[in-house]
């Protein structure tokens, strides 16, 4: 959604006695969003993205996913990969859109001086990851590849500011990451990467709502004005990489250099898109693979989840 059409959305609340009421609905509690520091939403001011409601936004504590599944929240991004942990007990949330990013966002990273040249290398080595998320998914996926199984390596589980800092003490001979922790490893410790995940991971990140705000006719309307607020602060980005870097920079404490080699390797930062039957496909075959390394109890059918036509 363009400004202008944020504009208009803003008119038609005015002319509009149900839109308006159902605003003003709205108003009374807020959109509950989860977010983590350097989301794309702390971007909206500087994109000139504004919304006819207010959002509160949730950050740190449980993880998002598990906040959105206990209703604490409306609305939150995620991979694939959390709710397939989460089957069949919880169906409390619908996937409604899909971030679509480059899959080479992820890497395995090894010291700078390491004697690991290849995949197979990783055999009897100190990995680290991150639980549930798309680097446990990355991890089983390269082992299976290899012919190796979860026994032939000491796998840690680590969040990744652990991470970061068992592989800075040497604690670590390869990390399985994400994100900016990439740039401070590579930048500050001389990291280099061994792989990366083009070929391991989709690129899909849905978004998920909770039943109680997909049955609600306003808080539908207020979550695809959000989504849409995404899309054109995503377009702002993709114009504006240095003012977007200067402003993640300052907000996280982190250098703007990283954030634009971040996203120089990556080409983009994403497109959000409606999902459609590949996207289910996607995260059945992520959940057939889980269950085949043992990482999920059961097979577990995705389909439920999804609503393909919410972003129609």
């Amino acid at each position: 959604m363009r400004r202008r059409e944020f504009n208009l959305l803003l008119g038609l609340a005015a002319a509009s006695p149900w839109l308006l009421s159902a605003t003003g609905a709205l108003a009374a509690s807020s959109l509950r969003v989860g977010r983590y520091k350097g989301d794309l939403s702390y971007s909206f001011e500087a994109a000139g993205v504004s919304l006819p409601y207010p959002v509160s936004y949730y950050v740190g504590g449980a993880p998002i996913t598990e906040a959105l599944a206990s209703q604490q929240l409306d609305l939150a991004g995620m991979s694939e990969i959390p709710p397939v942990f989460a089957l069949p007990a919880n169906t409390t949330y619908k996937l409604v859109g899909v971030m679509k990013m480059p899959p080479a966002t992820q890497v395995i990273l090894v010291p700078e001086k390491s004697s690991l040249e290849q995949l197979a290398d990783l055999r009897g080595k100190r990995i680290g990851y991150v639980r549930a998320t798309t680097s446990h998914f990355f991890l089983l996926q390269v082992l299976k590849e290899q012919g190796l199984s979860w026994q032939d390596v000491q796998a840690i589980n680590l969040t990744t500011q652990d991470g970061l800092s068992a592989f800075q003490s040497g604690e670590l001979d390869a990390w399985f990451i994400y994100g900016v922790f990439v740039q401070f490893a590579k930048f500050r410790l001389g990291a280099r990467v061994l792989k990366d995940s083009a070929g391991y991971l989709s690129g899909n990140y849905p978004y998920g709502m909770t039943n109680a705000a997909w049955t609600d006719p306003v808080r539908r309307q207020a979550v695809r004005a959000y989504l849409d607020a995404l899309r054109e602060t995503l377009a702002w980005v993709g114009a504006n990489p240095q003012q977007w870097a200067e402003l993640n920079g300052k907000l996280t404490n982190v250098p703007a250099a990283y954030y634009l080699d971040q996203l120089d390797e990556q080409g983009q930062l994403g497109r959000l898109q409606r999902p459609d039957h590949t996207s289910i496909q996607s995260q059945q075959q992520v959940a057939d693979a889980l269950f085949a390394a043992g990482a999920i109890p059961r097979q577990v059918d995705v389909s439920p989840l999804w609503d393909l036509d919410f972003l129609a």
